[in-house]
């Protein structure tokens, strides 16, 4: 009995935090829609943002894993290939395109509609944590590859880091759809490794994308 209530109280809560943001969603309401006392509903959830990080939880763990895989640098051989290499961009966006897929109202509710929360900014500590990775991997990049002559500013690197969120936010607040979100990422990769100058001349790379992405 207790967990069909608790599932009840996070479907109804899924959909009120979908439709009106973090901030609108009452927990008097869910309480009500659920057909139980405003009271017992602190019994299986303490608090508001309990039940928020409920809903966004299997989200919030994948990001978790993805940005804490670059926790141990040390541990992590470095290569200019992993910026330039589109094989290796081509794997990072096809795992970011079906992330997105998989999360999507979880992405818009953490990006837009976390105000109020506990997970309001937590995009900004993902892009710290990027930011910091990548700090010390071009570090390490530059002590190992010293002819490279590597120089970029942390706010360059930072900027970069950013992009993900970026994306990830254009993606769900315009809400396309899977061909759309194919076609952008392709653009994504070509531009990652080339620039503007592989978007412009360089169109028939992306044909060769479209098997993979």
């Amino acid at each position: 009995m207790k967990k069909d209530i608790e599932k009840d109280l996070l479907e109804i809560a899924r959909r009120e935090f979908y439709e009106k943001g973090f901030k609108g969603t009452s927990m008097r309401h869910i309480a009500r829609l659920a057909e139980i006392a405003f009271s017992n509903i602190y019994y299986y959830y303490e608090s508001k943002d309990a039940l928020f990080l409920e809903v966004v939880k299997p989200l919030k763990a994948r990001l978790d894993k993805m940005y804490g895989a670059w926790d141990d640098i040390d541990a992590i051989p470095v290569s200019p290939d992993a910026y330039i290499d589109e094989q290796w961009q081509q794997q990072s966006v096809k795992v970011l395109m079906e992330l997105t897929l998989q999360y999507k109202q979880e992405f818009n509710l953490l990006l837009f509609n976390a105000h109020g929360s506990a997970l309001e900014h937590i995009d900004k500590t993902y892009i710290d944590s990027a930011t910091q990775s990548n700090v010390a991997y071009i570090r390490k990049l530059s002590a190992q590859y010293p002819e490279l002559n590597i120089q970029m500013s942390e706010q360059f690197i930072r900027t970069m880091s950013a992009h993900t969120f970026t994306i990830i936010g254009e993606i769900v607040s315009q809400d396309l759809n899977e061909a759309q979100i194919k076609n952008f990422m392709q653009d994504f990769v070509v531009f990652n490794t080339s620039g503007w100058k592989g978007l412009l001349y360089k169109n028939t790379f992306k044909k060769e994308l479209a098997n993979v992405v």
